[in-house]
């Protein structure tokens, strides 16, 4: 082990000079040593830059904050997951609710169909059922008119018999009217 001489600093030592007996302090560590391993290139550049920007260079301070700075950011990378985690979820259900619709969306023309189909039906049973009012109001004015005529020849037997069978057919007329 050989000595290295070095100036003693103080107050009034430049920045040039701090920086150099850094440098020296480094040669004098050699290789193999703690304070070689302390004193890497990285740390002497970053100690030039501290120096050269008149910021602190209490490396103890610095790691302090580095760590506060760290635990502050996994704290927000967990809150960031939870916050992805949820839009991922939402992002599923999007997804879900449009393969959904997709389906929905492809059977619309069988269900358009099946529509069509039964307004045809519907209307043919109106069509039905307009014609079987229609012919149920002639068959009630045919039997009045005969009861009538029955009536006037004096034929009361005879107009009590189609006044029953008037009955019949005006109770089928409402029979049918109320859907019964």
């Amino acid at each position: 082990m050989s000595k290295v001489m070095i100036e003693k600093l103080d107050h009034n030592t430049s920045k040039s000079d701090e920086m150099t007996f850094i440098k020296k302090v480094r040669e004098a560590a050699g290789t193999g040593s703690y304070m070689a391993s302390f004193l890497t290139e990285e740390l002497i550049q970053w100690l030039e830059r501290q120096v050269d920007d008149d910021l602190s260079t209490d490396i103890c301070s610095e790691l302090e904050a580095y760590k506060l700075s760290n635990r502050h950011h996994e704290g927000e990378v967990a809150n960031l997951s939870g916050v992805n985690k949820n839009q991922a979820k939402q992002i599923i259900m999007v997804m879900e609710e449009n393969a959904t619709i997709k389906t929905y969306n492809a059977t619309l023309p069988e269900i358009t169909a099946e529509r069509d189909e039964i307004k045809k039906k519907y209307a043919n049973l109106e069509y039905a059922f307009g014609e079987m009012k229609h012919m149920k109001d002639e068959e009630i004015e045919d039997s009045r008119a005969t009861i009538e005529a029955l009536l006037a020849g004096g034929d009361r037997a005879e107009a009590v018999t189609h006044a029953l069978r008037l009955g019949k057919t005006q109770q089928m007329k409402d029979d049918i009217e109320r859907g019964d």
